[in-house]
């Protein structure tokens, strides 16, 4: 029995100051404060009783201690905390009551209305033409504060790996070949970054022509030839309204007139906003971001939006008015992607049977954004040859021109990248395994200068029953102007071979314009409609949405 009672005690005591503890007391009177919250980021952790004291668990390293008519108080988390809180004054109180309530603040709705309602009259495309550029940056690295921490652990660890008898690893052929990857990343990105990639464009707009997009030119580390899918991409509050403010995202948030103050010597609103999650738990005095609007124009003025925890990512917009319309000025962003975990030493508290754990070090990853805008020229002529072709064109892409465009000088590690990253994805040949899947995503299985058409080697209706088969493209390795196609297949239901036959030419570098003639003897639902001619067939001559000139 004595046995039995020590092993509960035991584990009484193991579950009990596993815990944090935290006292609560003014600071004034010293007496304890009842029902005062503790929160992790946006999660209640638990609130304090009478004796103002209240236990709980997190891995968070610093949490927020809120309580009625006192100041927030921001500390450490420790084993055992004692915390003093500093009585508010009555007018601080007030204001405080009015911008915790569980309902959008009236006043912040209406200037958010208006905001919505001048929108188009704000905004550049009200006027009759105008021309911008810009240099976008894009890269996937640790946090920029723990850099030195990174390099430093992973100069520890190498030195350790080293002195590991290689022996006794049991590892399989393509666990070893995987881990061999896995350090030529690690090594290479002790001085350079996981990912960059730069870009450099120009925007153009008419009401006569519409609008144009011209990559002048753009470089992404590991990769010599250019993603054309990933060119489209528009991480940006460029011509695009920040989901916040959309009028059918209303009921997802609380806005709060927070402020009035003057900006770049401007009267300016600022509204503050919270996404509406469980109000029980939901920290009151956490906001989601802040929403500046020009108080004469009523146009979004800047934009700011923070994860709703903590080193999770921020995203700020800025935009400035250029005759009367409001144009976007810089962006910066980031945004966690995961992390890197690296096992440290062995757990020594193992369960009997247990398999080995270990203690871990973990480093988070983050994309930066960083958007500038520059060059801006306002009801200037155009001409409607500018607008010709595709309304997203490439001019360059080997990264020769980018220098002409950066807003600042690439820092040492981001230089590395190029340098580093591009040697590790030719080591391993990881350009030519995306291609794959690329092509592969489109439809297609590309072997030099032969598209396989997947789409025809398996399918199955009513009328055919299983059918097989295989069709093929020559793309633009072969010809640059023209490519010939066929296919065959069988029902296995109607015993019937079905094939088809055409030819496309190209009749224009600078639009999608394509003469074809085919020949089929096939058999087709009734109402459809004939593919050939779509985009995604026609991959390879590149009639999609970027196209180089």
């Amino acid at each position: 029995m004595t046995k039995y009672l020590s092993s509960l005690f035991l584990f009484i005591s193991v579950v009990f100051f596993a815990q944090n503890q935290v006292k609560v007391f003014s600071k004034a009177d010293k007496k304890p404060i009842h029902n005062a919250a503790v929160y992790c980021d946006d999660a209640l952790l638990g609130k304090t009783d009478f004796n103002g004291s209240v236990s709980f668990k997190t891995k968070c390293k610093k949490v927020e201690i809120l309580a009625s008519n006192f100041q927030d108080v921001v500390t450490d988390v420790k084993p055992s905390m004692e915390v003093s809180m500093q009585p508010l004054s009555e007018k601080m109180g007030n204001i405080d009551k009015i911008v915790i309530q569980d309902k959008s603040d009236p006043r912040a709705l209406r200037i958010l209305d208006e905001v919505n309602k001048r929108a188009k009259e704000n905004s550049p495309k009200s006027l009759d033409s105008y021309n911008f550029k810009s240099y976008s940056k894009f890269s996937i690295d640790v946090d920029k504060d723990s850099v030195d921490t990174y390099k430093n652990f992973l100069a520890v660890r190498k030195d350790s790996l080293s002195k590991v008898d290689k022996k006794d690893l049991k590892q399989t052929d393509k666990e070893k070949k995987d881990s061999l990857i896995g350090e030529d990343l690690i090594q290479a990105t002790t001085e350079s970054q996981l990912f960059l990639w730069e870009k450099a464009a120009e925007y153009k707009y008419s009401k006569s022509f519409g609008e144009k997009t011209n990559i002048i030119d753009n470089r992404m580390s590991g990769f010599k030839n250019p993603i054309y899918e990933a060119l489209a991409i528009n991480i940006s509050n460029l011509d695009r309204t920040p989901r916040q403010l959309r009028p059918e995202n209303r009921k997802l948030f609380n806005f709060y007139l927070s402020d009035t103050l003057q900006l770049d010597g401007r009267k300016t609103f600022v509204i503050k906003f919270k996404e509406i999650t469980d109000k029980k738990k939901q920290n009151p005095r956490k906001f989601n971001g802040k929403i500046y609007i020009d108080s004469e124009t009523y146009a979004l003025k800047k934009f700011e939006s923070i994860s709703k925890k903590r080193n999770e990512g921020d995203i700020v917009s800025v935009w400035k008015p250029i005759n009367g319309k409001w144009f976007l000025d810089y962006e910066n962003m980031k945004v966690k992607m995961g992390s890197q975990s690296f096992e440290t030493s062995k757990k020594d508290s193992l369960k009997p049977g247990e398999k080995t754990k270990y203690n871990k070090k973990n480093f988070g990853n983050y994309l930066y954004v960083k958007n500038r805008f520059f060059d801006f020229e306002i009801n200037k002529e155009q001409k409607a040859s500018e607008f010709k072709g595709y309304s997203l064109e490439m001019k360059n892409s080997d990264g020769s021109l980018l220098s002409q465009y950066r807003t600042d000088s690439l820092t040492a590690r981001e230089s590395a990248t190029y340098t580093k990253i591009d040697s590790f994805v030719e080591k391993h040949d990881f350009e030519k395994k995306l291609n794959t899947l690329t092509q592969l995503l489109r439809g297609n299985l590309r072997y030099k200068f032969i598209d396989f058409d997947i789409t025809k080697f398996f399918s199955y209706d009513k009328y055919q029953g299983l059918r097989l088969g295989a069709g093929i493209k020559l793309n633009e390795k072969f010809n640059k102007t023209f490519s010939p196609d066929g296919y065959f297949g069988y029902g296995f239901k109607d015993h019937t071979w079905k094939y088809g036959l055409g030819l496309d030419v190209r009749l224009s570098d600078k639009r999608t314009s394509v003469f074809r003639i085919d020949y089929v003897d096939d058999v087709f639902a009734a109402g459809r409609f004939s593919n050939n001619m779509w985009d995604m067939m026609a991959q390879a001559q590149k009639l999609g949405a970027v196209q180089k000139v």
